[in-house]
């Protein structure tokens, strides 16, 4: 049942508040379709953030204003990214407000949003792509097609250790990834039979990637980095997270097809802007550029 603006008091308990930031969770995914990880990451952001500011500034979140959140902001967080991913969830907590009718302005609108460095992402090369499929046998079959899914289907981590068997037609991986946006991928014949070979062993009847401990539950955020960890150091590369395995996914697609839409759509982007970083990471195309240039003379002796 929505709280209405009429039964928000400056004295409210904590309790009271807990509820409204429960409600405002729940909102996420009933409202904006939110996955479990920005449903959380927002839910303790606005926890944090009502916590300082009436530590610091005598008052909740609930009626902050711009400046308040903005002292809470710049006083907590250095980084610009972290800054403005915190941002973002306190535009969300905003637009919750209006819409349960516990409040007239979204004040979070009001904060500036900080320029971010872009860095290149790294990637793998085919060397040690190869390498990871080849010591990922060893770790067992679920771990083997994981690292094939990652590879081969360029997935977020999330999308890969949320994956059902339902989402696997023939030859294809029809899926609704990031922000619930639809995705269909086809998936590379290496990667098929990494999952048959993982189906054969594997005992939930829903998720690919089961939890070891729930096969109900998908497999945890931090059993699936552990798996790439591992296979990694095993490879002989240290550090190894599942993300670098896109990025990778998506720098070799390019490489191979030399096609920016065709990769934005594997990769599931809204914006061609977002997927064109890809060229600046190994940018094939440039070196074959400057490998044709030439400063010597061509003119035919003859004629001269």
């Amino acid at each position: 049942m929505p709280i209405r603006r009429a039964q928000i008091r400056k004295d409210m308990s904590v309790r009271a508040r807990e509820r409204i930031f429960m409600e405002f969770e729940r909102w996420g995914f009933d409202e904006r379709g939110w996955l479990p990880n920005t449903r959380d990451k927002y839910y303790r952001t606005v926890v944090i953030a009502d916590h300082w500011l009436q530590q610091n500034r005598g008052r909740s979140l609930l009626w902050a204003t711009t400046r308040d959140m903005k002292a809470w902001l710049f006083s907590t967080t250095p980084d610009p990214r972290s800054r403005n991913n915190r941002r973002q969830a306190l535009v969300a907590f905003g637009a919750f407000m209006l819409a349960q009718e516990m409040g007239e302005v979204n004040h979070a609108l009001g904060l500036p949003r900080l320029q971010e460095p872009r860095a290149l992402p790294k990637a793998l090369t085919a060397q040690e792509a190869r390498a990871l499929l080849v010591v990922a046998p060893a770790f067992g079959p679920m771990a083997n097609a994981m690292m094939h899914m990652f590879l081969y289907a360029g997935l977020r981590l999330t999308e890969c250790r949320t994956l059902k068997w339902v989402y696997v037609e023939e030859a294809w991986l029809r899926f609704k990834g990031k922000r619930q946006k639809e995705r269909e991928i086809p998936l590379h014949p290496d990667a098929v039979a990494a999952l048959r070979r993982w189906e054969v062993h594997e005992q939930s009847a829903e998720w690919i990637f089961p939890s070891p401990f729930n096969s109900s539950r998908p497999l945890s955020k931090t059993t699936a980095q552990e798996i790439v960890r591992k296979v990694g150091r095993a490879a002989g590369i240290e550090g190894l997270y599942p993300h670098i395995l896109r990025h990778t996914s998506a720098t070799m697609l390019l490489e191979a097809t030399s096609d920016l839409r065709t990769v934005q759509e594997f990769l599931g982007h809204s914006s061609p802007a977002v997927t064109a970083i890809y060229t600046r990471i190994r940018p094939t195309r440039l070196r074959e550029a400057v490998n044709r240039l030439t400063f010597e003379d061509t003119t035919p002796t003859e004629s001269r």
